[in-house]
């Protein structure tokens, strides 16, 4: 089936406030409401499509999915290219009314100076919502469209529940947060659940039957979550699970079985699971109504306490969970500072070092690779320069001992560890010095710049970012050398995905890169863009 394309009158257009993109159960009911919820889910990156759209225009072979409003005579809903619509109604219908929406001055300013002439878009007009869900189902889930944003797993996830296909794991733990009654949900993990980036980390988690009795619930074969406790504690159980599991990074806690159970070691040590009493009949949450039904099913308290127990590592060894905390958890807090930042002093190290004590070898032995790696003006308050305060610490500590070095007995590791340390200056970098421009790579990149992208963007700007020649020298001759482009790039994946290394090369890259890394970490940056 080939439906033709029609041009409809932007006007008559309206931005779908039932997008599944916004995760929440009540939609938003006015268009204003959906353009902000649009513009909530990340605001950099609609500029930088209200940008491309103004000087590029639409790509021709791209229409929008649109259907008769029975109520609104001419008019139409959007279900697809929402964000391109709602970036041309910015610099159109709304262009004088951009007080209505959730903008900062300086974007209304910049919404305000770009021309957009767009009266009429290409549109596929169907009122088969069967169609319109198969027309969906094909450009976002089987396959994503070319240049689009594709749906993260959990638009696709919120998606398909939607139109009676089986809920995820974790998409039913995220309904049943949502949707309490018990427990007040703070406005920040809100928005973690609007903004995704959890849901596959969380699914990971729940792959276990017994890790689901660890937080008293058990998923039927749909799904449903079955659950043991009374509710008040049970949502809150299930709040503080989802709040731990996304602070987690995938490569910490997801990826292997030893590293989930170390997971659930501290969660039920901090939260004292097998203190919490059982409730006699379970009742269940469904996460396609977002409702409780009534209690049914005995609980089977003997297996869930056996299991609990199996799990809990809070007496006995001192550490049989094979975690660096004795008690069972890396911080009681729920955090790996209690004080909420990578320091609780407000800086990665008072001291000005990644390492308090001035170095993790109390031996004295300074080896090579990244020993003397310092970080003193990166602002710890910002959550997106966490990664990079964590990868800091972790690759210092990677870099000394005194008898045994990591870097040395795992360099394949070590490699990998030093490309996050690269990959997370340079996006700080870009951050602070380029931040519309690293916006535009985000957009064009699903969010993530590739190593490749981050070196040749910031070769391009090198002479403004470093303002020392020497330093300039130093980045164009590690990374970018003219005879040999590629090889700082391919040391990286040689070993990342051939299992091949070089201890020689890893300390050599490592070398010269250390200075570089030590003037992104230890320099105040500040904005190069004209405002």
């Amino acid at each position: 089936m080939s439906e033709i394309p029609k041009l409809i009158l932007v006007k008559k257009i309206l931005v779908n406030p039932n997008n599944p993109r916004f995760y929440e159960d009540t939609p938003s009911s006015t268009e204003i409401d959906a353009i902000n919820a649009m513009i909530a889910l990340g605001n950099s990156k609609i500029l930088s499509l209200c940008e491309d759209i103004a000087i590029e225009g639409l790509m021709p072979n791209q229409s929008l999915i649109i259907s008769p409003i029975e109520e609104k005579s001419n008019c139409y809903l959007a279900h697809d290219g929402n964000r391109r619509l709602t970036c041309i109604k910015l610099m159109t219908v709304y262009k004088n009314h951009l007080n209505k929406f959730n903008l900062s001055p300086s974007e209304v300013e910049k919404i305000k100076k770009l021309s957009c002439n767009i009266k009429y878009i290409s549109c596929i007009v169907t009122s088969d919502k069967k169609r319109i869900n198969q027309l969906l189902y094909r450009q976002h889930v089987a396959v994503a469209g070319i240049s689009q944003v594709n749906w993260n797993s959990q638009v696709k996830a919120h998606f398909l529940a939607n139109n009676n296909e089986k809920a995820t794991k974790a998409l039913a733990i995220a309904r049943m947060i949502t949707n309490s009654e018990k427990i007040m949900i703070s406005e920040e993990t809100i928005k973690q659940i609007s903004n995704g980036g959890w849901h596959t980390k969380v699914d990971r988690l729940l792959t276990n039957k017994e890790y689901g009795y660890l937080l008293g619930i058990e998923f039927d074969s749909k799904n449903n979550i079955k659950c043991f406790f009374e509710k008040s504690i049970q949502e809150n159980i299930i709040l503080n699970f989802f709040q731990k599991a996304f602070k987690v990074t995938a490569s910490e806690y997801i990826q292997k079985a030893a590293d989930r159970t170390k997971f659930y070691n501290e969660f039920i040590a901090q939260f004292k699971i097998n203190d919490i009493s059982l409730i006699n009949t379970s009742y269940t949450f469904s996460p396609y109504t977002s409702e409780y039904l009534p209690p049914k099913d005995p609980t089977p308290k003997e297996l869930i306490k056996r299991t609990i127990a199996k799990y809990n590592v809070t007496s006995g060894d001192a550490n049989p969970g094979g975690s660096a905390n004795p008690g069972g958890s890396a911080n009681p807090g729920g955090s790996a500072n209690p004080g909420g930042s990578a320091n609780p002093g407000g800086s990665a190290n008072p001291g000005g070092s990644a390492n308090p004590g001035g170095s993790a070898n109390p031996g004295g032995v300074i080896p090579p690779f990244m020993s003397t790696l310092k970080i003193t003006t990166v602002d710890v308050t910002k959550p997106e320069n966490r990664p990079l305060l964590l990868v800091t610490e972790e690759i210092r500590a990677f870099s000394c001992g005194t008898r045994t070095v990591a870097y040395k007995k795992y360099p394949i590791a070590a490699t990998i560890l030093f490309r996050s340390l690269v990959e997370q200056c340079f996006k700080y970098l870009l951050r602070e010095t380029y931040p519309k421009l690293y916006a535009s790579l985000q957009a064009r990149s699903n969010g993530d710049p590739t190593l490749r992208i981050l070196v040749d963007t910031i070769n391009q700007q090198k002479n403004s970012i470093f303002p020392a020649k020497s330093t300039t020298k130093r980045f164009y001759t590690a990374l970018c050398d003219g005879r040999n482009k590629d090889s700082f790039q391919d040391f990286f994946n040689l070993a990342a995905h051939h299992s091949r290394y070089d201890l020689h090369a890893l300390n050599t890259n490592a070398a010269n890169f250390l200075p570089i890394a030590e003037f992104i970490l230890n320099t105040p940056l500040t904005n190069k863009e004209t405002p």
